[in-house]
């Protein structure tokens, strides 16, 4: 009589199906936090680049304008008027930004100005010193007051070197993604920032070319 083979195969049973969706559960949650800590790395990353790009391109607009300071070497003619959160450059151009080429000429003059309304950073050109219009032209945002006194986080300042006898222009520009919550510091130090906000700050010193005459 042949023998009767049996199937060695079964099913799985409920506690077995149970176990086997807990792992695959814990699996996909695996996955799932593993992808979301890469993005919000990503998301990050793209916000700190993109702040710290904002923050270079005012920078870069500030010296700009001051690489063209027109004045003599002498204190009280030095071409720049600088106060809390106001910098201005005196230069040899025209209100529309045309280049006069009359540099001994200092009475057709006009000022290129940078002024902080609020914590928006705003930039003109005017007669004379002074703040910027609410309809100037903003270029970027800062964290806080931007001080005449270089021992703030935020400061610009135009003084004479002492070992050489040349002025040079020096300032420190601080940016947050919430500037409402103004710069974090460590002691005096200013610090990276937080995740949800983060700051960067950008510092220059140059020594303009002075016209004198």
């Amino acid at each position: 009589m042949r023998e009767q083979i049996k199937n060695s195969f079964r099913g799985l049973t409920l506690t077995e199906l149970i176990i086997a969706s807990i792992m695959v559960t814990i699996v996909l949650l695996g996955i799932g936090a593993a992808d979301y800590a890469i993005r919000r790395m990503e998301r990050d990353f793209s916000r700190e680049a993109s702040l710290y790009s904002q923050l270079a391109a005012a920078a870069e607009r500030i010296r700009y304008e001051a690489r063209e300071i027109t004045g003599d070497a002498t204190p009280g003619s030095l071409g720049v008027a600088l106060a809390d959160n106001r910098m201005c450059f005196r230069q040899d151009r025209r209100i529309d930004g045309v280049l006069r080429d009359t540099p001994a000429d200092y009475t057709d003059d006009t000022w290129a100005c940078f002024s902080v309304s609020g914590n928006d950073l705003f930039a003109c050109r005017r007669a004379a010193a002074g703040n910027c219009p609410a309809d100037a032209e903003k270029i970027g945002t800062v964290a806080g007051t931007i001080f005449n006194n270089a021992s703030q986080p935020l400061y610009a300042v135009f003084e004479q070197d002492t070992a050489t006898g040349r002025y040079y222009f020096q300032f420190r520009l601080v940016t947050r993604r919430d500037n409402s919550e103004g710069v974090l510091l460590s002691g005096t130090t200013i610090t990276r920032g937080t995740t949800d906000n983060p700051q960067e700050q950008i510092e220059y010193r140059m020594f303009p070319e002075m016209h004198s005459f």
